[in-house]
C-alpha cells in the first residue's frame, strides 16, 4: 500500500503552525501536522499577551478573542527603576489583550481539527529528509511524506542544522532570555491588585539597562517576567526575585504571594533574528515562526509575528503547489515577509535602557516606546 503524500507538512503545534495548518485546510489542501518536542523553548508557555493587530490579520477568526478568553489593555505604564516615577500611555481602543496560559493554542488546535487538519503527536525527536519532488519526516519509527514542509518550531540554527543549511547559512548567537512566573491569586489578593495592575501591561526599569520587567494581572493570576539581553550566563532568577521583592516593598504587590503554587518557565526569544537570517528556505521547506527567528526585539513577544510570518507562508506554500519552479516561488517568501513584518522586528535605534529614564519627562517618547512595544514601530 503506497504511503499517503500530503500537499503540506507543518513541524510544531505551535500558534504559527496551528494557524498554517488551518488556512492550508480551508482552501482544500491535505494538512499533516505533526507535533514533536521541540529542541528548544523559544516561547512563552504562560500567560503572555499580544497586540492588537493580531486579530487583525487574515486568517484569524475574531471570534478567537471570545473563545480564548483575551482580555483587552488599553494602557501601557513605565515604572522607574526606584519605582518613583511612572509615564503611562493610554487608548480608547485595545493596544493588545491578555492570554491565559495554553488558550490560544487549545483554540486554535480545535479550529484546525474542525478544518481537517491531520494530527500525530510523538515524543520523539523529528528527523528530515528533503528529496527532489516531496520531504521525508521520520519520527518514533514512523515515516511521513508531504509536497512540503513548514518548520514552526525550534531555533533557526538547529533547524537549519537538521536540514543539512548550517554551512551555507546561520543565525547569530542568541540574545535575548526571559524567565516568568504565574502565580496563582486568593480573592483578597486579587482585589489589593486591581488597584494596581489592573488591566494594563506594565512595564519596569531594572538597574542592569539590558533587562526589563513586565507585569500584568489577568483574572486571578499575577504574571511577572524578566528579559534580559544581557550576554552574560544563567538564568534570570534572581532579577526575577529582586522585582517581586521591590513591588512587595512598594505595595504594589501583596506582601505574601503564593509562590510555592506559582508556575515558573525560562524560554529564549529569537528576538530580531529573523532580520539576521540569510535563508528561510531550503528544498521543498520554509522556516517560520521561532523557527524562522520570527520575535519582536524590544520585549520578546512572539505570538504576533509568528502567527503573521506563518500565515504569510502558508499563502506562498501554496502558490508553489502549483507552481512550475516551486523552490523559486518558495524564494519568494523572504521579500513578502519583510514587506510585512520588518518594521515590526526591526530593533529600536536608540537602547532601551537609554529611553526609559526620558519616559518620565517627554510625553511624546512615552507615545512612541509604547508604539515599539505594541505596534513595531521604529523609535
Amino acid at each position: 500500500m503506497a504511503r499517503k503524500v500530503y500537499d503540506m507538512a507543518i513541524w510544531g503545534a505551535t500558534p504559527a503552525g496551528l494557524a498554517a495548518a488551518i488556512t492550508l485546510a480551508k482552501a482544500r489542501h491535505s494538512v499533516l501536522l505533526l507535533n514533536t518536542p521541540a529542541p528548544s523553548a523559544m516561547e512563552c508557555p504562560l500567560c503572555d499577551w499580544c497586540p492588537a493587530a493580531l486579530f487583525d490579520l487574515d486568517g484569524i477568526d475574531k471570534g478567537l478573542i471570545k473563545t480564548t478568553k483575551a482580555a483587552p489593555f488599553r494602557s501601557v505604564q513605565f515604572h522607574s527603576s526606584r519605582l518613583d516615577h511612572t509615564a503611562d500611555h493610554s487608548s480608547r481602543r485595545p493596544l493588545g489583550y491578555l492570554l491565559p496560559a495554553g488558550a490560544l493554542t487549545k483554540q486554535l488546535s480545535k479550529l484546525a481539527t474542525k478544518a481537517g487538519v491531520t494530527k500525530r503527536n510523538s515524543a520523539e525527536q523529528l528527523e528530515f529528509e528533503l528529496g527532489e519532488d516531496r520531504v521525508h519526516l521520520l519520527t518514533a519509527g514512523k515515516t511521513y511524506s508531504a509536497r512540503f514542509l513548514l518548520a514552526a518550531q525550534g531555533h533557526p540554527n538547529e533547524i537549519l542544522g537538521a536540514l543539512g543549511r548550517t554551512s551555507q547559512a546561520s543565525c547569530p548567537p542568541q540574545t535575548m532570555s526571559a524567565v516568568a512566573l504565574d502565580v496563582p491569586l486568593s480573592p483578597k489578593q486579587k482585589e489589593f491588585l486591581k488597584k494596581s495592575l489592573k488591566g494594563d501591561l506594565h512595564i519596569f526599569e531594572l538597574d542592569e539597562r539590558s533587562e526589563l520587567g513586565v507585569a500584568f494581572l489577568l483574572g486571578a493570576t499575577l504574571h511577572i517576567r524578566v528579559i534580559s539581553t544581557s550576554m552574560a550566563s544563567g538564568l534570570r532568577t534572581t532579577e526575577l526575585g529582586a522585582l517581586l521583592n521591590r513591588l512587595q516593598l512598594h505595595k504594589i504587590l501583596p506582601e505574601t504571594l503564593k509562590l510555592d503554587r506559582a508556575k515558573a518557565a525560562a524560554w529564549s526569544p529569537p528576538a530580531g533574528m529573523a532580520l539576521e537570517q540569510e535563508t528561510h528556505d531550503a528544498k521543498r521547506t520554509l522556516l517560520v515562526g521561532s523557527a524562522g527567528g520570527f520575535a519582536d526585539s524590544v520585549t520578546g513577544q512572539t505570538i504576533y509575528p509568528t502567527i503573521a510570518s506563518a500565515l504569510i507562508a502558508a499563502q506562498v506554500s501554496m502558490e508553489a503547489i502549483t507552481a512550475a519552479t516551486p523552490q523559486d516561488t518558495l524564494a519568494e517568501f523572504h521579500s513578502t515577509w519583510r514587506e510585512a513584518l520588518v518594521d515590526y522586528l526591526r530593533p529600536p535605534n536608540t537602547s532601551i535602557g537609554m529611553l526609559l529614564p526620558l519616559l518620565f519627562a517627554n510625553d511624546r517618547i512615552v507615545g512612541r516606546f509604547t508604539e515599539a512595544i505594541v505596534q513595531g514601530e521604529d523609535l
